[in-house]
């Protein structure tokens, strides 16, 4: 497989012209700052673009299966996973760590991600052009169930209730806005027919089941009586959405030995047909194919599947497993770096992490660098601090290097405030 590298990854100058193709890092040289581009290793999540493009989210392996670089956003192909744009907003330390492990939807061509913030998992939209990650529900001791109404530019989620948000949500703002359908009901998934709302819901009690709710989308502040039960299975879903009509769940074999995609008549849903027994995890679909991530036992299993809506072909688009074998990747510097060892950072800095993998951060034209892990990154430390990631004043601090105050400065073990 020959990987395609977007031109968007400005600085990874490829240095297979030298030595062709690479199955190994060590025959890219100049070890760590070089790697062999043939192992991307998928995370959770799996969207669909309005163009149709299949898109997924991960970071390269080295030879030893460490992940290292930058998480990308990348599309399927046949066989192949071509990396499109980074992830810029991570932060792999604290104060400010940022670490994105799911893609949890794709609305347009834009993907909502899931991303660790200081131990709390966030989900929000990401910008490739501005490398920023704006969260919107912080997902703490619930399961976030999302479903973007693109025709109508809708929200629908549920935490600890299900709301409707009259937009399709890209600031915390929005969230605000919310309408609240039914009061004090969980779900996993969610989907709309006209003005009727659906839900799964994945109970677990002495026995896992999952149920599927008919509601109203124009319900305000109804209780889950007001719900209608339309069907039950056992084991949990992976996956819910509707098409022409019809049902479609997925199945992993965590809780269940019935794993695959099943389809059933939303005006007859007590009888389905599989599509596939494969132990899927999460789910995407068009009018024809449903597009889908695979688990093996308990595990993550990073393998890409499609399977059509109407009968039971199943491709493999991309397989981890086997897309690393024989000399078939790109020897590249690391993201960031340039030269022939690929150890010019231009523009940065370079940050190592703690399992010696070094980076390349940018550098703004003020001179801090675009993203921090330790206040002793920042220009002009004590006066400026690691906030969220960014180099900040501290408090009451103002100016390019931030050491104005037009009131007190008082200093509390080697750190300044200015008191106004």
């Amino acid at each position: 497989m020959k990987m395609i590298i977007s031109l968007l990854l400005i600085g990874m100058i490829s240095i297979s012209s030298v030595l062709g193709g690479c199955n190994q890092d060590y025959e890219c040289g100049n070890q760590p700052f070089s790697i062999c581009r043939n192992r991307f290793h998928l995370f959770p999540g799996i969207g669909l673009t309005s163009s149709g493009s299949i898109l997924v989210m991960g970071k390269y392996n080295n030879s030893a299966g460490q992940q290292v670089g930058k998480t990308y956003i990348a599309s399927v192909g046949s066989g192949s996973v071509s990396p499109q744009y980074p992830i810029n907003s991570d932060v792999p330390s604290y104060p400010g760590y940022t670490q994105s492990f799911e893609l949890y939807d794709v609305v347009g061509s834009t993907p909502y991600i899931n991303a660790y913030q200081v131990g709390f998992p966030s989900v929000g939209p990401y910008n490739d052009q501005s490398g920023t990650f704006t969260p919107i529900w912080t997902v703490a001791r619930y399961i976030l169930g999302l479903y973007f109404d693109q025709p109508t530019s809708k929200t629908y989620y549920c935490d600890v209730g299900v709301y409707r948000i009259d937009k399709i949500a890209s600031t915390r703002a929005d969230k605000e806005t919310a309408t609240k359908l039914y009061a004090d009901q969980r779900c996993n998934y969610l989907a709309t027919v006209g003005s009727d709302l659906y839900i799964l819901v994945n109970e677990y009690s002495l026995v896992t089941n999952h149920s599927i709710y008919r509601g109203s989308v124009n319900c305000q502040n109804c209780q889950p009586t007001n719900l209608i039960k339309l069907a039950s299975f056992p084991g949990a879903a992976s996956g819910f959405f509707i098409r022409n009509g019809n049902f479609f769940v997925s199945a992993t074999n965590e809780y269940t030995n019935v794993p695959g995609i099943f389809r059933m008549q939303i005006s007859n849903p007590t009888s389905r047909t599989a599509l596939t027994s494969d132990s899927v995890g999460d789910v995407v679909a068009d009018g024809n194919f449903a597009y889908y991530q695979t688990w093996a036992g308990y595990q993550f299993r990073p393998t890409i599947k499609k399977v059509t809506l109407w009968s039971t072909t199943v491709t493999t688009l991309y397989d981890e497993d086997t897309a690393g074998t024989g000399s078939s990747g790109t020897c590249s510097c690391l993201d960031g770096f340039s030269g022939a060892n690929c150890q010019t950072c231009s523009g940065g800095t370079t940050r190592w992490t703690n399992n010696g993998t070094p980076t390349c951060v940018k550098l703004l034209a003020s001179g801090q660098p675009e993203t921090c892990s330790n206040g002793w990154e920042c220009q002009n430390y004590p006066y400026t601090q690691c906030v969220s990631g960014a180099c900040r004043c501290s408090e009451g601090f103002t100016g390019d290097r931030c050491d104005k105050c037009s009131g007190a400065v008082q200093w509390d073990n080697g750190f300044p405030t200015c008191k106004l």
